[in-house]
This record gives C-alpha cells, structure tokens and sequence, in this order.
C-alpha cells in the first residue's frame, strides 16, 4: 500500500459519504486485483454498496470473448471477497466506438455482441 502522506481511506470514505454515487472503474488488464483496491472497497466503502457503480473500463481491447470472459470472471471473483451481498452489484462494460472503416461494428449494439463479431472478422 502506497504512503501518500496522508489518511487515503479516510478520504475516500469522506467523499463517498458525501457523494450521490461512487464510480469503481477497472481496466482489463487489473481487474480489482490490487490489495489497495480491495482494502479501500472492504474498509473505506463498507457499507456503502448501494452507492457503487462497477464499470469494466476498454472492454473494446479484448481480443476474444474468452479474454472479455476471464477478465469478468477474475473482477467478480475479487469483488466477492469485499462486497458482503448474496449477489454482486451489476458490472457494467465501457468501450469506445470503433471509428467507421475497418472492422466497423455498429455502437447500439451489446459489448458482447460487438466481441463476437469481432472475433468473426478477424477469422
């Protein structure tokens, strides 16, 4: 855990007390693995589940359904720990639109959608 020099969890827990919703934005390549994450999540947002808001940040990055999948898999599993609820909160999915040209996927579509077609071009 980092020393930023001064009390990190008390602040986060001073705003999210203060706030409407808090925002938890994970990228693929990190999803809530980092033992300060889950330490602020368990400590600092205790208690305040109804207040988060899960997003899986560059879901356009994934190569294959099975990357997006583990990747999905890994963020709940480690959310598991810290969130005491029957069922996890919604883990929502961000990507930015591919621009119209190459492997061109429509933007009112599902994420998982826009994976499995992707992965069909590239074939």
């Amino acid at each position: 855990i980092m020393d930023r020099g001064y009390d990190f969890q008390g602040v986060v827990r001073w705003f999210a007390e203060r706030a409407d919703v808090v925002l938890l934005m994970f990228d693929p390549d990190k999803p809530g693995t980092t033992g300060e994450t889950l330490n602020i999540l368990l400590h600092s947002l205790g208690g305040m589940d109804h207040k988060l808001l899960i997003v899986l940040n560059k879901a356009d990055q994934f190569k294959k359904i099975h990357d997006f999948a583990r990747a999905y898999g890994s963020l709940c599993w480690n959310l598991s720990k810290v969130i005491p609820r029957k069922d996890l909160p919604r883990i929502f999915t961000m990507c930015l639109p591919v621009k119209d040209g190459e492997n061109s996927i429509p933007s009112d579509i599902s994420t998982t959608e826009a994976l499995d077609q992707r992965a069909t071009l590239e074939k």
